[in-house]
């Protein structure tokens, strides 16, 4: 309802000739949405230069499921908004499960879900990103570790580290649970030993077909750089440790008054919150929810310093907030906070994240 509303609106001020079917389409694939249609169209290309921006920086499992659905005969605007649609719906039962499960109550039970939905991420839903599969990915991970199904919850970290780089803290959440729960020697077995290894095979792979095709199996990593910049080591380290991407996305846009100065500062607070939350979680009891969110939250304030801005903060950080509600003392919190405020702070960011989205999209 959100998405569609702010979407009805900034047609009609914006470009009202274009009909509801045009304006969704060019929603759905937007921005980088745009490089994984070419992917499936045209396949990974690469001319050797890690200083130009190319499609190798997006890792391959989502165009590969869409371009699967895509060959059903779906067009592939509609492959990738079913698969995005499909992949939300899947987490929020999957998550539904795992609170219930947990010990949550039905009052904190809704309170999670329905911040999933008005969370301004949940804009994602129904475009061409791979937002949405991660969510399912790393509440499947978690669902199966609660059911004592390790080898399939590795195999979901596996899936999670072919989506997005901030997958890599799924097995790495995982491997400290299984450290925690059974010792160094299960993890050195032969079985631990596979099973991380399954947990990273979606990098893994992605990796192994770079050094086949271009002769570089770093090369998506290396072209990280023509996206996000090439700081020093400290300059990163010095960046995130100082917080840095925070203060400067609002100091830019008082600054400027730039629209990407704008979304920055729209993200700043996310981050802000990602942070304080991981390590608020760290200092008392927790289980393998905590670690999937403080090495979430360190990969996206790394993506930040190195940037120097906060770097899709609110898509990236969306399934990390989704499991937040695991934690005891986080439901302790929700029992003890209204949900009108942050609803309703997460209902106007969206719409109007919505509508700079569209009109983005349209006056360019």
């Amino acid at each position: 309802m959100v998405v569609g509303l702010a979407l009805l609106a900034a047609l009609h001020l914006l470009e009202p000739q274009l009909s509801v079917h045009e304006g969704f389409k060019t929603v759905v694939v937007n921005s980088d949405a745009g490089w994984l249609r070419e992917i499936d169209v045209l396949g990974y290309r690469w001319n050797g230069n890690p200083t130009t921006t190319a499609d190798i920086a997006f890792l391959p499992l989502y165009p590969l499921v869409v371009r699967g659905v895509h060959a059903l005969g779906l067009g592939w605007n509609g492959a990738a908004c079913l698969v995005s649609v499909v992949c939300q719906g899947a987490t929020l039962v999957i998550l539904g499960r795992l609170l219930r499960d947990g010990g949550a109550t039905t009052r904190q039970l809704g309170w999670a879900i329905g911040f999933a939905l008005v969370y301004p991420a949940a804009l994602y839903a129904v475009t061409g990103y791979g937002t949405t599969m991660l969510s399912l990915c790393v509440v499947g991970a978690l669902r199966a570790h609660q059911r004592g199904r390790r080898t399939l919850a590795f195999a979901f970290a596996g899936a999670a580290t072919g989506l997005y780089y901030t997958g890599i803290a799924v097995p790495v959440a995982l491997v400290v649970a299984e450290w925690r729960d059974r010792g160094w020697r299960a993890l050195a077995s032969r079985g631990g030993v596979a099973r991380v290894g399954l947990g990273l095979s979606g990098l893994v792979g992605f990796m192994a077909y770079l050094g086949v095709r271009f002769g570089d199996p770093l090369a998506s990593i290396q072209d990280q750089r023509a996206w996000i910049g090439t700081p020093s080591i400290g300059t990163v380290l010095w960046h995130a440790i100082t917080l840095s991407p925070v203060s400067d996305g609002v100091l830019d846009y008082i600054g400027q008054r730039q629209q990407a100065a704008l979304a920055h500062a729209v993200d700043a607070p996310f981050l802000l919150v990602l942070v304080v939350a991981a390590l608020w979680l760290l200092t008392g009891r927790h289980g393998v929810e905590t670690w999937l969110v403080a090495v979430g939250a360190a990969v996206i304030l790394y993506q930040s310093a190195s940037a120097g801005y906060p770097f899709g903060v609110i898509r990236l950080a969306y399934p990390f907030f989704l499991v937040l509600p695991l934690n005891p003392r986080v439901r302790w919190l929700m029992d003890r906070v209204s949900w009108v405020v942050p609803y309703l702070g997460c209902l106007a960011v969206s719409g109007y994240w919505v509508t700079v989205l569209a009109q983005r999209l349209y006056t360019d």
